[in-house]
């Protein structure tokens, strides 16, 4: 008999809300940049957005984060903290594992988030503006 895992995300989008930060690290696999000089805000007048909204970005990431079979050896639930810029144009990068899992889902998630559509920016004073944003993404896995 063929065993089926199901992998359930449940997404609570979260923002930090200290004002504005200047850029950190970018991550290897990120695949835009922001300049240094560059003001990455926290707060802004009109929030970034996925395309299709937070139904859709729960969506995306239950149908994209694929957690390692050979790792399941009982139900369980885990929990992920990720946090990235949505840039000006709305792409994803400066991607942080503030939570971590374990490496090889680390990697995952951080490929998920590189490769999402593009959002629409944050704005501030009507001008769009960097955005750091950050998910808790509790998995619950069922064998």
């Amino acid at each position: 008999m063929k065993k089926r895992f199901k992998l359930f995300v449940t997404l609570t989008i979260a923002t930090i809300s200290i004002g504005k930060a200047n850029a950190l690290n970018i991550a290897e696999n990120d695949t835009t940049t922001i300049a240094t000089n560059d003001t990455i805000y926290e707060e802004a007048d009109i929030s970034p957005e996925f395309p299709g909204g937070e139904q859709a970005l729960m969506k995306h990431l239950q149908d994209s984060l694929k957690y390692p079979k050979d790792s399941i050896i009982q139900d369980m639930s885990i929990r992920l903290l990720i946090s990235f810029v949505i840039n000006k144009k709305g792409g994803t990068c400066n991607i942080n594992i503030l939570k971590h899992v374990n490496p090889e889902f680390d990697a995952m998630a951080v490929k998920v988030i590189s490769s999402m559509p593009k959002w629409k920016p944050a704005y501030v004073n009507g001008v769009p503006v960097n955005y750091r944003y950050t998910i808790p993404v509790t998995i619950c896995i069922r064998r």
